[in-house]
């Protein structure tokens, strides 16, 4: 394979990693900031390997659901949590992961433009 293939391909990689978590930090902010604000109690958590799921309980359009409170961990196990509410969810609002995936997104613009610089102009 030539350098001029090797160069694009590069650059359409580092594009796509770039874009696809701007994309995900995106989508997750705004799935966070729509819905009702409202609280949900949180009744149980169960860790599946890493990952925690805690399920509650709240009031939407004067109805009791039950279901997966999203971004809450053990420790808001019988507290009422702050949470944006829809037709099908609940969730807690938290920036953390798409804060990461925007970080992750200047790191490989930074890192494909140091590249550029030093690798692809050669």
């Amino acid at each position: 394979m030539n350098r001029k293939k090797q160069n694009i391909i590069t650059r359409v990689i580092i594009l796509i990693l770039s874009l696809g978590s701007i994309t995900g930090g995106s989508y997750l902010a705004y799935r966070q900031s729509v819905g009702t604000p409202g609280t949900a109690k949180v009744t149980s958590c169960k860790k599946i390997r890493r990952a925690e799921t805690c399920n509650g309980f709240w009031t939407y359009q004067g109805k009791i659901q039950m279901g997966e409170v999203e971004n809450t961990n053990s420790d808001d196990i019988g507290n009422n949590v702050d949470v944006r509410i829809t037709e099908s969810y609940a969730i807690k609002p938290s920036l953390r992961l798409p804060i990461v995936l925007y970080s992750i997104a200047i790191i490989a613009l930074f890192l494909g433009w140091r590249w550029w610089k030093t690798e692809a102009i050669r």
